[in-house]
């Protein structure tokens, strides 16, 4: 972590944060977002670009490739329990 992305504040820190600092604000918007009935909508338009365009935010040059398949196993959808391969 860089001095301008500090690490996520614990409990009644994180609280205070969210609600009077705006860099913590604009770092967890997407949270609100998760819990609209719309986000399975955005998220899953245009072949999921949404994620794709919070990844490039989130780790700019960040190649996923080898990490996305082992964490594919861990969702719902595509295991029944969280199996990662070695």
């Amino acid at each position: 972590m860089t001095d301008e992305q500090p690490k996520l504040p614990p409990g009644p820190a994180f609280i205070t944060a969210l609600l009077t600092d705006y860099r913590q604000q604009k770092r967890s918007w997407y949270m609100y977002l998760f819990q609209m009935p719309l986000a399975d909508i955005i998220v899953a338009n245009n072949d999921l670009a949404f994620i794709d365009g919070l990844w490039e935010d989130w780790s700019p040059g960040f190649d996923a490739s080898d990490d996305v398949p082992r964490a594919m196993l861990c969702t719902p959808r595509c295991s029944v329990r969280c199996v990662m391969p070695p």
